[in-house]
């Protein structure tokens, strides 16, 4: 679950479901006081996401890969990159995260030395304080022209994510995404 706070004063809380759907509450904060404990409560109806369960492919819906992968996670957020190296992982790929450019781009030249290069590289496209995923993959791709990437983001108006293949990637996967939706563009991008 991440919790956002607001300039406004509200708090916008953001979780996947067991089914992986997303559920996005706002609520508007109390007044805090440093002598009292405010106790928030969220609750969400019991849905299984019908909207979504119609533009969505499940797991079982999407084309296995043709051969499992070796594939590299970078993302700031702890969180993303667990979920994603557990649905990756389920998917039957090998997975290896990395926090930022400095960390992705050292285990990518250490596989690439290795003779054991990654399949594919995930990459958020926004690391705050970092250079963006557009940067790391022009270093990637000076390191091994070859490189398959994709860009992932929560913003899905950017530029980078109506164009990828503009920027270096083969494809994007928008956040939050399903076990389906990721299994779908790895398959894909694996291609």
């Amino acid at each position: 679950m991440n919790m956002n706070p607001t300039t406004d004063g509200r708090l916008e809380v953001f979780s996947l479901d067991g089914q992986h759907c997303p559920q996005r509450l706002n609520k508007q904060l109390p007044t805090f006081s440093k002598d009292k404990v405010t106790v928030l409560t969220f609750t969400r109806p019991a849905s299984r996401c019908p909207s979504q369960a119609k533009t969505e492919p499940s797991c079982a819906e999407c084309p296995p890969p043709d051969c499992t992968a070796k594939i590299l996670v970078m993302d700031d957020d702890e969180m993303v990159r667990t979920l994603a190296t557990k649905m990756l992982a389920a998917c039957g790929h090998s997975v290896a995260t990395a926090q930022d450019d400095q960390e992705a781009i050292a285990l990518y030249r250490q596989a690439l030395e290795a003779g054991a290069p990654f399949d594919l590289v995930i990459m958020d496209l926004t690391i705050p304080g970092g250079p963006s995923g557009v940067e790391v993959i022009k270093e990637l791709l000076v390191i091994d022209p070859l490189v398959k990437a994709i860009v992932s983001s929560g913003y899905a108006d950017d530029p980078v994510m109506a164009n990828p293949a503009a920027y270096g990637f083969k494809d994007t996967v928008a956040k939050p995404y399903t076990l389906g939706i990721l299994r779908k563009v790895v398959a894909n991008a694996l291609i």
